[in-house]
């Protein structure tokens, strides 16, 4: 299974990074994990670094993560038994990639169903015309 690859060595920014993913703010992850928006405000800054095994399994269930993953012990981020079928996690070197993909997904995710669906449409034709020149015929 490849994954999605942060570009960052901390526990603070893993818990970051995997926040804006899932595009809530600080107030919702303490509300998912039960500690104080302070708290999780000074682990993303790094300024707490003593944090507790049950805070972070905490964090890895809130961000839908895994702990390993927090911790820096794996850059295996999800489990591909989580992901829903039809899903594939992919490895992104590039952060300006990733990025853009976070980009796309949060544009996607807020349009009408009947606008994903013509966007899906769209982006299936265009992959399947293959590169085009504006202006060929």
């Amino acid at each position: 299974m490849a994954t999605i690859l942060y570009m960052s060595d901390t526990l603070g920014g893993r818990v970051l990074l995997a926040r804006r993913d899932l595009n809530i703010n600080q107030d919702e992850l303490a509300r998912r994990t039960g500690v104080s928006r302070p708290f999780i405000s000074d682990i993303e800054r790094g300024k707490t670094t003593n944090v507790g095994m049950e805070t972070v399994f905490a964090l890895a269930e809130a961000l839908g993560v895994r702990a390993e993953h927090l911790f820096g012990f794996s850059d295996v981020i999800v489990d591909e038994g989580i992901l829903e079928e039809g899903w594939v996690a992919y490895e992104v070197d590039d952060p300006e990639e990733h990025r853009l993909i976070q980009e796309i997904i949060r544009l996607f995710q807020g349009l009408k169903s009947e606008d994903q669906r013509f966007a899906l449409s769209f982006m299936r034709r265009m992959a399947a015309d293959g590169p085009r020149v504006i202006g060929d015929e």
